[in-house]
């Protein structure tokens, strides 16, 4: 026999002798027979041979200590699951409404008229218009009950290109009464933008949307936030930070009364891109009077007509 295989056999030999060890069996002496069976594990194996008496269960140490390290992690990863949960679930869209602009002759050109300012009467000089959280209407037009409307979403203001931002997206929910989807509403990506590779923002976009009973209308807002700039030339130091907007939003527009629920009607609304944006009255800054843009008002214009019903 060559020095390599009898190596190969010592070697072989070496790793059974330690496996039967780990089993609980007797280590087996050169020369001598196999070992005796491994014991049996529980004292309902039915393995066990009937003459031997029953033995007690073996745990090995490095077991035992990889149970109770993991039994100690089980009350960590449920509060990780816990806190997964939560962030992943929508927040309370914060919506508002422009006041006035239920008068406007035109809601196509929104933007323009937004950063000019609005003129109270002709002579006087442009005012900034105000907006005024949509939850704090006292109720929306209650003839588009079960009507349709048109939808236009005009694109975010009031930077139109924000690089804040990785992307955001608009999607507006449908209702079916078609049994074989359980009568769960239809998802329908109304609008998209995203600022990476170049800003690239979805055209304006118009569709006709149906109202329930209630004038209600469910739409969802997804905006996913850059991280801030670091701080230190050494980004292992400091981590990335969120910025001022971001987050998953959702909303279910009424015509009625409903307390927390913005009021539809016609006119001018902005999504906010934050949880707060629109909690209270603002004034929107006028570009063209140096006013600057801040992002923290950064928002999707959408604007809603009613389509008149033919008698």
């Amino acid at each position: 026999m060559s020095a390599r295989k009898r190596r190969g056999e010592v070697a072989r030999s070496e790793i059974e002798r330690l496996v039967e060890l780990d089993r609980g069996g007797r280590p087996t002496r050169t020369g001598e027979g196999s070992a005796r069976p491994a014991q049996p594990l529980a004292v309902d194996d039915v393995r066990a041979p009937l003459n031997e008496s029953p033995q007690p269960l073996r745990i090995r140490r490095r077991d035992l200590l990889a149970w109770t390290g993991a039994a100690a992690l089980l009350p960590a990863c449920e509060g990780i699951a816990r806190a997964q949960t939560r962030s992943d679930q929508p927040q309370p869209m914060s919506v508002g409404f422009v006041a006035g602009s239920e008068a406007w002759r035109s809601l196509r050109i929104a933007a323009p008229a937004l950063n000019r300012g609005i003129r109270p009467e002709a002579g006087r000089p442009a005012e900034p218009a105000k907006v005024v959280p949509a939850t704090s209407l006292i109720a929306g037009d209650q003839t588009l009950a079960n009507q349709l409307v048109r939808v236009r979403i005009h694109g975010l203001y009031p930077i139109p290109n924000p690089t804040d931002i990785l992307n955001a997206y608009a999607t507006v929910y449908f209702p079916t009464d078609d049994p074989s989807l359980r009568r769960a509403p239809l998802p329908f990506i109304a609008w998209g933008y995203h600022s990476r590779p170049a800003p690239d923002p979805a055209p304006p976009t118009r569709f006709v949307a149906p109202l329930g009973p209630d004038g209600a209308l469910d739409l969802l807002l997804e905006v996913t936030p850059l991280p801030r700039e670091k701080m230190t030339r050494r980004p292992s130091l400091l981590p990335s930070a969120p910025g001022p907007v971001g987050g998953r939003f959702t909303t279910r527009f009424t015509v009625d009364w409903f307390a927390g629920r913005p009021k539809l009607q016609r006119g001018i609304y902005l999504l906010g891109l934050a949880p707060d944006t629109w909690s209270t009255e603002r004034d929107l800054p006028m570009p063209k009077a140096g006013q600057p843009r801040p992002v923290e008002l950064l928002s999707l214009m959408v604007s809603f007509e009613p389509i008149p019903v033919e008698r």
